[in-house]
């Protein structure tokens, strides 16, 4: 864990959160063009988009680019930002608030020995 000030940041929650946020964006990407209907949203599209846009709020400022994108470049990269944007946004928030809630990690004694090591010790003790 990275200390810094009076807060403990939490790396493994922060990439276990990116990867998860990531996974999602994906799934319901891919899921919202299995449903897609270009006439009108269905049920199953306002069923994606609710959660999709939830986690990826900060986002919104950057549909204007997809809007009016002239490539398919421009599109790709607008939606690589807004997804890798939410995904980091919430991984630096779990990483701070909850690395402080995490229980202690435990390391593994300092007298466990392996095969060996005992008689190393020894051998060491015999100089003396």
């Amino acid at each position: 864990m990275l200390k810094l000030g009076s807060t403990k940041f939490s790396w493994k929650l922060a990439c276990g959160t990116f990867a998860g946020i990531v996974i999602f964006d994906f799934l319901s990407a891919f899921l919202t063009a299995l449903f897609n209907n270009p006439d009108k949203m269905t049920w199953p599209e306002w069923l994606l988009a609710v959660p999709f846009w939830t986690v990826n709020i900060l986002g919104l400022p950057l549909i204007n680019f997809l809007r009016h994108g002239k490539n398919h470049a421009t599109i790709l990269i607008t939606l690589l930002a807004i997804l890798l944007l939410g995904a980091v946004f919430w991984s630096v928030i779990f990483g701070y608030y909850f690395g402080d809630k995490l229980p202690p990690e435990k390391s593994p004694t300092p007298t466990a020995l392996g095969a060996g090591g005992s008689t190393v010790v020894d051998q060491f003790a015999g100089r003396r």
